[in-house]
């Protein structure tokens, strides 16, 4: 997984890589972009350009009164005044008859206007200077006509997923579908800034999720990553801060019990006086109901809970809720797998320390100082279970 800059990835496009957006506007102009280099590259969904495609037949119906003279001028010269006008009728519409997602509705009319303005900017273009046009257009005649127009919209559209050329997609469109190479564009509308039901911010982390998985070998994005998402390193070294305020509470206390807290700080009085591991009494836990709803395990996992260790125990408690969970505890449990021998073990968590920012090292080590090295061990694995469950960065 990489980030680069909007005016690198162009130059690296290959053959058979595959560039996501959350809109359609700005797929066309990329593509478009690309087709000038001389690539072959199209945009998967037909259903998408025959769209576009009538926009363009609504503004050729336009009339001065019923009946009457068409207002679209046969050198289409002024379409995009048309294409205004058509916009705000249509948004109109939407605010009168729409009761429910009525600003995603808007936004979703203006990326087709958006689109359609990207394509006439575009085939004009190509129209009045011949030498703007390659080998891979769209097919068409460039005669500067309704009809030929929407040819050429029409034209750069595909349902062929195998074809040996630069596919751009939506990623609703990008959903069953596999690439080597992934590149995600547009970034800051994942998720998108409009959807504010709960219903909405699901279907938004499920198109997230969607996007990121296209990739078999190498997933870009393009400007950042998607404002949500946290890269391992930046997840670890917020990590390590929480680790320090812990820190520092416990050399307050001088109680020799590793706190590590994830997502929020702990609401546990601490006791004043210190004692011996095998004598400190942990506050009685609520009982939640148990499993949580199927597919929020992992999702309430990492956003935050409070791990509690000592020579004997592992307790976690939810942070949403304060309630300690068994499911999640079963989950975390089946994580800390056991290993044979003191001294392995010891070789193993140094290499691990080696492996994590300073801060954690030194949290860890002070954890295996006071505690021993399977307490230490077992920490580390709450950390990795943290920030890197799919063990892709940590040993």
């Amino acid at each position: 997984m990489q980030v680069v800059e909007a005016e690198e990835y162009l130059k690296r496009l290959r053959k058979r890589d595959a560039v996501i957006a959350r809109t359609t506007a700005v797929l066309v102009r990329d593509c478009l972009k690309v087709l000038k280099t001389g690539q072959r590259a199209m945009v998967l969904g037909k259903k998408i350009g025959d769209t576009i495609a009538v926009i363009v037949t609504r503004i050729e119906e336009m009339r001065i009164a019923k009946g009457g003279k068409r207002l679209l001028h046969d050198d289409l010269s002024n379409f995009l005044d048309l294409l205004e006008a058509y916009r705000i009728k249509q948004q109109q519409i939407i605010e009168d008859t729409r009761k429910k997602d009525v600003e995603l509705a808007i936004d979703e009319l203006r990326d087709k206007v958006e689109t359609a303005r990207a394509f006439y900017a575009a085939y004009i273009a190509r129209c009045v200077d011949p030498g703007e046009r390659c080998v891979n257009d769209p097919k068409c005649e460039f005669s500067r006509t309704a009809e030929d127009f929407k040819r050429y919209i029409r034209g750069l559209f595909t349902e062929d997923e195998t074809g040996n050329m630069i596919q751009f997609m939506t990623a609703h469109r990008s959903k069953g579908l596999e690439f080597e190479r992934v590149y995600i564009i547009d970034t800051d509308l994942f998720p998108h800034p409009l959807a504010k039901s709960d219903k909405q911010k699901i279907q938004e982390d499920n198109l997230m999720y969607v996007a990121i998985t296209r990739a078999i070998q190498q997933l870009t994005f393009i400007g950042a990553p998607f404002s949500c998402l946290r890269l391992p390193g930046d997840e670890l070294e917020d990590y390590a801060h929480d680790l320090v305020v812990a820190d520092e509470a416990e050399q307050e206390s001088e109680i020799p019990v590793a706190i590590v807290a994830a997502g929020q700080k702990s609401t546990r009085e601490e006791p004043i006086a210190p004692a011996a591991p095998d004598q400190v009494e942990l506050p009685q836990a609520k009982r939640g109901r148990g499993r949580p709803r199927k597919g929020s395990a992992n999702a309430a996992l990492r956003k935050g809970f409070e791990v509690t260790f000592d020579l004997h125990t592992i307790e976690l408690l939810d942070a949403a809720t304060d309630n300690r969970s068994e499911y999640l505890e079963t989950l975390a449990l089946e994580r800390l797998a056991p290993l044979a021998g003191e001294e392995q073990l010891a070789t193993k968590l140094e290499a691990r320390c080696n492996a994590f920012p300073e801060l954690v090292a030194k949290k860890l080590r002070k954890i295996r100082a006071t505690l021993g090295v399977r307490a230490a061990w077992e920490a580390s694995e709450a950390v990795i279970l943290f920030v890197d469950p799919q063990r892709a960065y940590y040993p």
